[in-house]
């Protein structure tokens, strides 16, 4: 098992691979299963004068379906920082579901938090699969989340 890109936030080229990773594995599965309504880019980030941002204060990756009120979140970490936590970084992997405030907009949210290795890659990918082509409710995807033991346990900053 390895870290696929371990200097993801010192390097800006190797953010854009992390980036370039989820965005192929998105399409991909897009492609081969999906059957819905269209998902596309949720937000970009840049600072006002255009420029890439390039932190682990934004998400690497995400996706709407307007349709479908459906969200996905992905939020790399820092390799070095888990390991300095105590933390296996190839393994470090936290999701939960938001749900956006149903008196605005409703929009459920599958949220990501890991540090981007071959395993992660997988449980990133099933969790997608699962949220997208099975359209499986907030309920039930709550419900494997737990199942697995991936949800959120008072992560690190």
């Amino acid at each position: 098992m390895s870290i696929l890109v371990p200097d993801v936030f010192n390097d800006p080229m190797e953010y854009l691979q992390a980036e370039a990773v989820l965005r192929r594995l998105f399409d991909r599965i897009k492609c081969e299963e999906y059957q819905g309504p269209m998902w596309t880019r949720w937000h970009t980030y840049t600072f006002n004068s255009g420029t890439r941002l390039y932190g682990d204060g934004s998400p690497v990756y995400t996706q709407f379906c307007e349709e479908r009120r459906k969200g996905i979140v992905i939020w790399l970490k820092d390799a070095d920082k888990m390991t300095g936590y105590g933390i296996q970084p190839e393994t470090y992997f936290e999701s939960c579901l938001k749900v956006a405030d149903p008196d605005f907009a409703r929009i459920d949210e599958l949220e990501v938090n890991c540090v981007l290795s071959d395993e992660n890659l997988e449980q990133v990918e099933n969790l997608i699969r699962l949220y997208m082509v099975d359209d499986v409710t907030s309920e039930a995807l709550e419900a494997v989340i737990e199942e697995r033991g991936l949800g959120f346990r008072n992560p690190p900053d």
